[in-house]
């Protein structure tokens, strides 16, 4: 992909989160929002197809932060199938998956936005990433007591695993291929530092809470 249509990718992305800070205090009907789509317009028509899915999936995807998200029905994902795609480091696939209906009976809320945020992050969308990610904390933090602590060490012990299995996948993917994880943009083993202590700091909690002083 070109470093143009990269840029094209980025600005879409923090358009359409510019866009939903607006819609979830109320003001996507306003003249500024309207501006925000027009931007976004005239953007559209120079992205790639495959870019265009996951924008417009990352747009429908944002409405979890108002718990207005539409999941799609159909024939359900199940438990292996969605961890297979992610350890195989399928993040499309994963994300697909994570808007069907039926994942919403195996996976707690904070555990979706938990997925969406690393999947973005690896496909290069770290501003959505940290979204999600900030949102799953978010989550976890003031649930009820219908997950227990059982549960959530379970989540956490399917988190780490599946992540010392997508550094295992990258050392092999290193060993064919030099220099792959270098090029591999927004890569965990990078980035992870700097997303966590971005939402250990708070510094994006206007996305999730943009009435919160």
């Amino acid at each position: 992909m070109s470093s143009d249509t990269d840029d094209i990718s980025h600005k879409l992305e923090s358009l359409t989160l510019q866009l939903h800070v607006l819609i979830r205090t109320d003001l996507g009907n306003t003249e500024e929002a309207d501006n925000i789509r027009e931007q976004m317009a005239e953007l559209w028509r120079d992205l790639l197809p495959e870019k265009r899915l996951i924008l417009d999936n990352i747009s429908g995807d944002l409405f979890m932060l108002i718990d207005d998200e539409i999941l799609e029905s159909g024939e359900e994902v199940s438990q292996d199938d969605f961890f297979k795609a992610w350890t195989n480091k399928d993040f499309v696939k994963v994300l697909v998956a994570l808007r069907n209906e039926g994942l919403k009976k195996i996976l707690p809320k904070a555990d979706v936005a938990y997925y969406r945020g690393c999947c973005l992050l690896c496909l290069g969308y770290d501003e959505s990433a940290l979204v999600f990610l900030e949102h799953s904390k978010y989550l976890r933090n003031h649930t009820s007591s219908e997950n227990s602590d059982d549960e959530f060490n379970a989540f956490l012990k399917r988190v780490e695993q599946s992540i010392v299995q997508l550094r295992k996948l990258a050392d092999k993917a290193e060993e064919k291929n030099p220099g792959f994880k270098e090029k591999l943009h927004s890569d965990l083993f990078s980035k992870e530092a700097s997303i966590f202590n971005a939402i250990d700091s708070g510094s994006v909690i206007e996305y999730i809470d943009p009435k919160k002083d």
